[in-house]
């Protein structure tokens, strides 16, 4: 059986869409591709040289320091 993983895509998004819009909730869609780990949760300046091997971010900015998952939650 082949399964289309673009349907899948599109269908899950639309459930969120719908469920959002039934819960008054907002639903933000972020570009796969957007750098929410080198991205300050505080101030939301971007470091262009963070290497995946750095679990933490340091913002030279603001002083924020924080875990890089827990930014990119904070982020999201």
């Amino acid at each position: 059986m082949h399964v289309d993983n673009q349907k899948i895509k599109y269908e899950f998004r639309r459930q969120l869409e719908y469920k959002t819009q039934l819960y008054g909730s907002k639903l933000f869609i972020v570009d796969r591709f957007y750098h929410s780990s080198k991205t300050c949760s505080n101030c939301g300046i971007k470091k262009e040289s963070l290497l995946l091997s750095e679990p933490v971010f340091d913002c030279e900015q603001c002083g924020t320091t924080c875990d890089r998952e827990q930014c990119d939650f904070v982020r999201l």
